[in-house]
């Protein structure tokens, strides 16, 4: 029997996944016997829209690297593969379009650890588009500070603000981390090393 290239794993393995996954999630719970009523609301159709259109853009990004995809290594695999599924249970259209990035971008990660792939995986689950682009806009800020600060290099965040609510976020998702206890440093929180490596992932062709 023919093997079957990664390019036939990946794509192949997505009704399985995300049916066994769905059943695993609702099997024996009151919520299953809503299914028939959700499936028929205007925001199911949508997100199904939303999905037909994301896997024929996926199918073609997979069919233009197929080349490439044959040697993917494993941690290439890892987040090829939780790229896709996470766009599967993705409602946000400008978060869709964020993965199809990563998707995209980390088909020609070579240098991508298993580690790296693990950690990625779980951000890109989590975190959201506002994030997400907080991140982009502010990569070349030094330090981040709750309140005021005298410090050129630091971006102050209001309490109960947007950018409260997001880098709160981020934190919970470990891309903002204290500073060590130093002086002048007591209080800031940073960008962890996460942020660099998922910015990469995020650029758009050609950017």
């Amino acid at each position: 029997m023919k093997e079957k290239t990664k390019l036939e794993n990946v794509a192949g393995s997505l009704p399985i996944t995300v049916g066994a996954t769905i059943l695993a999630a609702i099997g024996g719970t009151p919520f299953a016997a809503l299914l028939p009523v959700l499936n028929s609301s205007i925001a199911s159709r949508r997100h199904r829209e939303r999905i037909e259109a994301a896997l024929t853009d996926i199918e073609q990004t997979l069919r233009a690297h197929e080349d490439v995809i044959r040697d993917l290594s494993d941690s290439q695999y890892k987040l090829v593969s939780e790229t896709i599924f996470t766009i599967l249970q993705t409602m946000n259209d400008e978060k869709v379009e964020y993965l199809k990035n990563i998707l995209r971008n980390s088909i020609n990660e070579n240098a991508l650890s298993y580690s790296d792939a693990e950690i990625i995986s779980r951000i890109i689950r989590d975190i959201s588009p506002a994030e997400m682009a907080f991140l982009s806009q502010n990569q070349e800020v030094s330090r981040i500070s709750f309140g005021s600060e005298d410090r050129s290099d630091v971006l102050c965040v209001e309490f109960g603000t947007s950018e409260d609510l997001i880098v709160g976020g981020l934190i919970a998702n470990g891309l903002v981390v204290p500073c060590a206890p130093t002086l002048g440093e007591v209080g800031l929180f940073r960008f962890s090393g996460a942020v660099d490596k998922l910015l990469a992932l995020l650029a758009e062709a050609g950017a």
